[in-house]
């Protein structure tokens, strides 16, 4: 490669600079009157990047010219400059061709001269390959660094091969043993070996150890350096060897999922596929009260889902004096809820009162279903709340279960009375004697619910709570209910179920 180009890929820059200063007179230096002082010299100073006064420089650097009178003042706008006899304008100036240069600077009747010396640019005749290590571990990075005798960096123009394939740099080593590694630039080689450790084991993991027939799991696979080498590895689920990952089960069973990786065989995940065996039911929770105008038009709307919906299950949250629920505070503070009438739906999402957001929420297989057992002996009310997991929870699960009462009279102000179309328009306001369903009286566990122990909520697993309840006497027993519902960690009802109290409710 010639010096004049080696010399454009370094892009080397050096000003050479001379300073001057301009007088106080226009002229740039006139006798001066009214005493102020005249300028009898200047001083050219040629400066590059790097040092000051060079007048020795290689092809293709640039110099910048600095001028400055014996007054001190940079006088470098009024100068004129040549170079060689030829007037120069640019400043900085480049010397693109090797020579001797006579540089002269005229300021008014002063001038300065200096010579400067462009020299061929030397051409290197050997380069050298370091890295930032020689030993490292299959799947580290090691960094590679180019220079020439000449001292300069030249990694940036250098070509970097392993067994003459081009490499990046940095280089991950993805296969162990003495690599050789070998540097080119300008026609000048050199290498350097590298020893690539392999790894010894390797770990297989999958994000779910139970999923529903239709979903996808998630399959990683890691070396014993930390290394994340799932791209590089081969994986079998049932010993047929899978192509996309994650990996979508399409059929029930489970399944043995194993890695293998540069001669290593990982341990074996588990993974079992299952089918919903419980019907997923959906709770909208109404939070209302007979003082609450608007509230009769939402308990409408319910009750409309509920009766053409079997798995739409309403419980309503009273504030007032006949029918308040003593953790209404609790449940309004721990939902968010601001006014009246407000509709929950599976406690946690606020409900638009369109049908297809309640409706749409049936659509998700649920990780565990209900079954309620209850029978009534006098003012004693004895419940069995039962929880089956078809797949493990992943998280905290928790319990609450409802005692409802339906056929509650009594009078319910009303803002629809003159609305045309509004099932209470005409009613009267307030509504006379209006029936509240679904009223919940009481909470046989903490209203937030009580936590279901983790062993209790894996894949096969049934849990059991029992309850014992004393009926007040004024409470109508053949009207009672009990809701039975399960939380996840964020308060949001998985799965919720519905019996008359005094009956069963198998799981469903």
């Amino acid at each position: 490669m010639k010096a004049k180009t080696i010399f454009k890929y370094f892009a080397l820059f050096i000003a050479v600079g001379i300073m001057s200063c301009s007088s106080d007179d226009d002229s740039g230096n006139g006798n001066g009157s009214g005493g102020t002082a005249t300028a009898t010299s200047i001083v050219l100073n040629a400066s590059t990047a790097t040092a000051n006064n060079v007048t020795t420089l290689f092809e293709g650097e640039s110099v910048t010219f600095t001028t400055t009178d014996d007054l001190g003042n940079n006088v470098t706008g009024d100068v004129v400059v040549t170079v060689n006899g030829t007037v120069v304008t640019a400043n900085p100036y480049t010397f693109t061709t090797a020579g001797t240069y006579v540089v002269v600077v005229t300021y008014g009747d002063l001038t300065t001269t200096t010579t400067v010396t462009v020299s061929e640019v030397p051409v290197p005749t050997s380069i050298s390959l370091t890295a930032n290590v020689y030993s490292c571990n299959m799947g580290e990075a090691v960094t590679f660094t180019v220079t020439d005798d000449l001292g300069n960096n030249v990694t940036g123009l250098s070509a970097l091969t392993i067994a003459g394939n081009a490499i990046a740099n940095p280089y991950t080593f993805t296969d162990a043993g003495v690599i050789a590694v070998t540097a080119e630039f300008s026609g000048l080689t050199t290498s350097e070996n590298i020893t690539v450790i392999a790894p010894s084991t390797i770990v297989l993991t999958s994000d779910l150890a139970s999923c529903w027939v239709d979903e996808s799991a998630t399959f990683t696979v890691v070396d014993n350096f930390g290394n994340d080498v799932t791209a590089l590895a081969d994986v079998t689920v049932g010993g047929v060897a899978i192509t996309a990952n994650p990996h979508v089960f399409t059929a029930a069973g489970s399944f043995d999922v194993v890695a293998t990786y540069y001669g290593l065989t990982s341990n074996t995940a588990v993974v079992i596929a299952v089918q919903s065996t419980h019907t997923t039911k959906v709770m909208v929770e109404d939070y209302t009260g007979t003082w609450c105008g608007y509230c009769p038009r939402l308990a409408y709307k319910i009750d409309q889902l509920a009766i053409n919906n079997a798995n739409v299950i309403p419980v309503a949250i009273h504030d007032d004096t006949p029918f308040g629920f003593s953790e209404v505070n609790t449940m309004m503070n721990a939902f968010g809820i601001s006014g009246y009438p407000t509709g929950k739906i599976n406690r946690t999402t606020t409900w638009n009162e369109t049908d297809s957001q309640v409706l749409n929420e049936l659509n998700d297989n649920k990780p565990c279903g209900l079954a309620i057992e209850s029978s009534i002996s006098g003012a004693t009310l004895s419940v069995t709340a039962k929880v089956h997991y078809d797949i493990d929870a992943g998280e905290e699960h928790k319990l609450v279960v409802y005692v409802l009462e339906d056929g509650l009279h009594y009078d319910q102000v009303n803002y629809m009375n003159n609305e045309a179309g509004s099932p209470w328009n005409g009613a009267g306001n307030p509504i006379p004697n209006f029936e509240h369903d679904n009223v919940a009286r009481t909470v046989l566990t903490n209203v937030l619910g009580d936590v279901i122990p983790a062993g209790e909520t894996v894949l096969g697993s049934t849990y059991t709570k029992d309850f014992t309840y004393t009926i007040p006497a004024a409470y109508a027993a053949a009207n009672l209910e009990l809701v039975a519902c399960v939380v996840d960690a964020s308060g949001t009802v998985v799965n919720v179920q519905l019996v008359d109290a005094g009956s069963n409710q198998a799981f469903d």
